[in-house]
């Protein structure tokens, strides 16, 4: 019973932080999500070649539950570093893994990707500016590509 508790307890926290990151994403325009869609697929392409399969995300929490845990230190460092810009990339990962924890996490996790897609006709401008104003080049190859379990579209 105390599991349980313990169960819903942590599926409510993270409800309410992915809840709190879509409205984020509702306020801003489709011109400013395109910078969370180019970062979160340089992060995804990144993590990838440490063996991160973040377009299966079911399949891959399931396998690797410790993920999740590792990205959310990650998310951390970078706020410490103060580099707070690159995390909401990040965190589109963190919600998109969890998704795979409940049917109500995977819900939301939808909602996050509807948000995420007015992003996508403005990436490659986004991949321009970052690179004129910053000088860092993002990976943003399949920028497109939405989890397998998370395609809005396919509700």
């Amino acid at each position: 019973m105390l599991g349980r508790l313990m169960t819903n307890f942590w599926e409510g926290v993270q409800l309410k932080e992915m809840q709190t990151f879509i409205d984020g994403l509702r306020a801003i325009d489709a011109d400013e999500v395109e910078f969370v869609v180019a970062h979160a697929t340089n992060w995804r392409n990144e993590l990838e070649i440490q063996g991160y399969n973040l377009l299966d995300p079911l399949v891959f929490h399931a396998t690797d539950p410790n993920a999740v845990s590792v990205l959310v230190k990650t998310v951390q460092g970078l706020q410490r570093q103060g580099l707070p810009q690159v995390a909401p990339g990040l965190m589109v990962w963190i919600h998109t893994l969890r998704a795979g924890n409940s049917l109500k996490l995977r819900a939301k996790a939808r909602e996050m990707w509807v948000e995420l897609i007015r992003g996508f006709p403005h990436v490659d401008q986004a991949w321009m500016d970052w690179k004129n104003t910053v000088g860092v080049w993002l990976d943003i190859e399949s920028y497109d590509e939405i989890p397998v379990g998370l395609n809005p579209k396919a509700l």
